[in-house]
């Protein structure tokens, strides 16, 4: 059990008996719930009765955050008799955590009046986003059927709750579930695009909605990972199998695997892997691997990580890849779980008791109730799926082992599959930040800087001619910023173009070229601090054209085909940048 901090001063003596007592009970509850009945009332009640004598919020939160961890993953546990005061008591609680953790036991005891205010806080925008988070947690928890319309609602909303939402509504039968997904699924980022797509594999009849957005081409075939595949086949679903049957390339395994990996390694030759496109092979890599594996600190951690494998060699790469099931160990054994209402659950066995099973899917770990299960079954082959690399063509194949077998990560090709990813508008997932200078508030990028010091957010996303555009503010008497748009920052010594505001002093465009010295042109207009300003930049074919403000600002020459990364610069005293509505569109060459 995770332990509080007690401050020290007069009822720390009483603090740490009541801390005593939280550990006593929880482990008396760990007892309990390995048995396959309901904790009697007493053992509740016995542990209730000490949180009632305790006004200390130091020791309530370690008795409350016991029973929450003894009881998690079980729903409708029978509350004893002294629940519904002390409920009234600790919602009072000044303490924001006291008044979270009572809240979600009173979930695990099916309280209404719990659910109701965790539903409040959910639909309250204004409210704290961790606080948001937990409260919807916990509704999905306790499979609270009158927050489904909520759940529904947040799949149309950007922002931290959105793939909370998208993977809790898998809990609940709804026929306009899929239909929701579905339409919209483009305006997903790839996280969002994967939990969509194992959410509508979780019920054979959501299953069929996909293929049907597949066949209508509102979902791309080429967003099906190698292990949701897998889960397609598993469902044995006679429409899902006939759709298979019908695109033999998404189930082709090799009979021979020797034969393909020998073919294989004809094809990446050292020369042909030293012309690959490093940067799509990671824009691939992400596609169709980081749902499982981790390379360079980003991925899943459902597979094995990569980072220090022997990918210098292709004979291992090729082994691994295509004969997933040559040596496997326990705990990459897939695990299949079907619910009493018809979900269907793939991952791997994490733990496994009388009341719970914990299953790790491509998602989030997911504890079931075992009352909850219906038919369990383990197989004998990898979690990873034979023919991974069968619906990849030649360029694409040579691109991603260029990209395994890289000595150390690279910039993330943009395309239209993936230009959401360019900025969630919740955290920093695919930017570098100087430090924490920078964060993200309500959708937005707030920078400030100190004096003497400059502030840096690199973009991982790198693309040749596309469309940026943003909303920006800036405030600060000597606030000085710089939006690079040609070129990549990180890179010494650095060549490329950038808009530069701020200050007073009027928009500039800044080149920067090796063995020379900076040169600017000026626009004649300057951005007037601490309004918003609506910026747009287009890059194509050599030229770059930046409208501020609906206002042709440059219309000028640029370097071609080269990628650059937009990155953020920002400096001077008690300076702030803002920056919101902020997108990516990647052109066509």
């Amino acid at each position: 059990m995770k332990r509080g901090v007690v401050q020290p001063g007069r009822g720390h003596r009483r603090a740490r008996r009541f801390l005593f007592a939280a550990i006593l009970g929880g482990l008396a509850l760990v007892q309990l719930c390995a048995q396959d009945v309901e904790p009697p009332p007493p053992a509740l009640s016995i542990l209730l009765q000490t949180l009632a004598k305790s006004d200390d919020p130091n020791a309530q939160l370690n008795l409350l955050r016991g029973m929450n961890a003894a009881l998690k993953g079980r729903r409708n546990v029978a509350a004893p008799p002294e629940w519904e005061a002390l409920a009234a008591k600790l919602s009072k609680s000044p303490n924001a955590e006291v008044r979270e953790q009572a809240q979600t036991l009173g979930a695990v005891f099916g309280s209404g009046a719990a659910f109701d205010a965790m539903r409040k806080t959910v639909s309250d925008p204004a409210a704290d986003s961790a606080a948001r988070q937990k409260a919807l947690d916990s509704l999905i928890a306790g499979h609270d059927k009158a927050s489904l319309p909520l759940l529904q609602k947040l799949i149309g909303e950007a922002g931290p709750l959105r793939r909370v939402a998208i993977r809790g509504v898998a809990a609940f039968e709804d026929e306009a579930t899929p239909r929701l997904l579905v339409e919209a699924y483009r305006s997903f980022d790839s996280d969002e695009k994967r939990d969509a797509l194992g959410t509508l594999l979780a019920r054979p009849a959501w299953a069929r909605a996909l293929v049907a957005a597949i066949e209508n081409q509102q979902i791309a075939a080429t967003d099906l990972a190698a292990p949701q595949i897998r889960q397609l086949i598993g469902l044995k679903d006679p429409a899902v199998e006939a759709w298979l049957k019908k695109n033999p390339a998404l189930a082709t395994t090799s009979a021979n695997k020797q034969a393909e990996i020998a073919r294989y390694k004809q094809q990446l030759t050292p020369d042909v892997l030293r012309a690959g496109d490093v940067n799509a092979g990671r824009a691939l890599f992400t596609q169709t691997c980081a749902a499982c594996h981790t390379l360079f600190g980003t991925g899943g951690s459902v597979g094995p990580e990569l980072t220090g494998a022997n990918r210098s060699d292709i004979d291992y790469l090729l082994q691994n890849i295509v004969d997933p099931n040559a040596l496997i160990g326990k705990d990459y054994q897939s695990a299949t779980i079907e619910t009493k209402d018809g979900r269907v659950l793939v991952g791997m066995l994490r733990g496994d008791d009388a009341n719970t099973i914990s299953l790790r899917t491509l998602a989030e770990t997911i504890i079931v109730p075992r009352s909850d299960v219906r038919t369990i079954n383990v197989s004998e082959v990898s979690m990873m799926p034979e023919g991974l690399l069968n619906a990849l063509n030649q360029t694409q194949l040579r691109d991603l082992f260029t990209y395994l077998s890289s000595p150390r990560q690279v910039p993330i090709l943009a395309s239209e599959q993936n230009a959401a990813d360019f900025f969630n508008g919740t955290d920093f997932t695919r930017w570098r930040a100087s430090n924490e200078a920078w964060k993200v508030e309500n959708g937005e990028i707030v920078g400030a800087a100190a004096r003497d010091k400059t502030e840096s957010l690199v973009s991982e996303m790198v693309a040749a001619d596309f469309q940026l555009k943003a909303r920006v503010k800036i405030s600060g008497e000597k606030a000085a910023a710089e939006l690079v748009f040609i070129g990549q920052a990180t890179e010494s010594p650095f060549a490329g173009c950038s808009l530069s505001f701020g200050g007073g002093s009027r928009v500039n465009v800044w080149r920067y070229q090796t063995g020379s010295a900076p040169q600017n042109v000026a626009a004649n207009f300057a951005l007037s601090p601490g309004e918003w300003h609506t910026c747009e930049i287009t890059v194509r074919g050599g030229k770059a054209i930046i409208d501020l403000d609906g206002v042709r600002a440059f219309d000028i020459d640029v370097p071609s085909k080269i990628r650059s990364a937009v990155s953020f610069f920002l400096a001077g005293e008690q300076a702030q940048l803002s920056v919101k509505d902020l997108t990516l569109a990647p052109l066509p060459l």
